[in-house]
């Protein structure tokens, strides 16, 4: 009963914001529209391609000579995975990253990142399933591919990829699952 209340309201919520995006009026003088490919439905069911790439959550690790990066990544919920990432170099921080993977009207996951001092930048999803998932943007600047792998021994291949001054780059970040503390 409570999830059916959830969803129930989780719907509300959808509507009205899909009504306000579609007329540009305030809540009181919104019609209600609907969101395109049952996307209502996807936030609040179990089959949602999210669902699918959960494996993701959880706290990671690694190491590339002097560089430590980490992510931390939050169970699928209301349609998003929430994560945030760090990167240090001799205990100095070099970067860090607010990311989140949220469906868009489609349903299709797309990779949000919000990196240190830089502007957003959305990535969709190109292929996906329980052991990996890659995004794409080809009008980004660098990177343009951004790619999670699953490895049979439980660690994480974690890189982006792209055309950088010219010349194709990939940046690897292997990790491992750890405290999240």
């Amino acid at each position: 009963m409570h999830k059916k209340r959830f969803a129930t309201r989780m719907a509300g919520v959808v509507l009205a914001a899909a009504a306000l995006a579609a007329h540009g009026q305030d809540a009181a003088k919104a019609a209600p529209a609907r969101p395109s490919a049952n996307l209502v439905e996807l936030v609040t069911s179990t089959d949602s391609p999210l669902n699918g790439i959960a494996w993701l959550a959880g706290c990671w690790a690694g190491r590339t000579g002097k560089v430590e990066f980490r992510e931390h990544w939050m169970r699928p919920a209301a349609g998003m995975m929430l994560g945030m990432g760090r990167t240090t170099t001799e205990g100095k921080l070099v970067g860090y990253e607010a990311m989140r993977i949220e469906l868009d009207a489609g349903g299709v996951p797309v990779f949000v990142a919000k990196p240190s001092d830089k502007p957003e930048a959305r990535f969709k999803s190109v292929n996906y399933d329980e052991k990996g998932i890659s995004f794409e943007n080809p009008d980004h600047e660098f990177p343009q591919r951004i790619k999670y792998q699953l490895k049979a021994d439980g660690s994480l291949d974690a890189r982006i990829e792209g055309n950088y001054k010219g010349r194709e780059a990939r940046v690897e970040f292997p990790m491992k699952r750890t405290s999240c503390e």
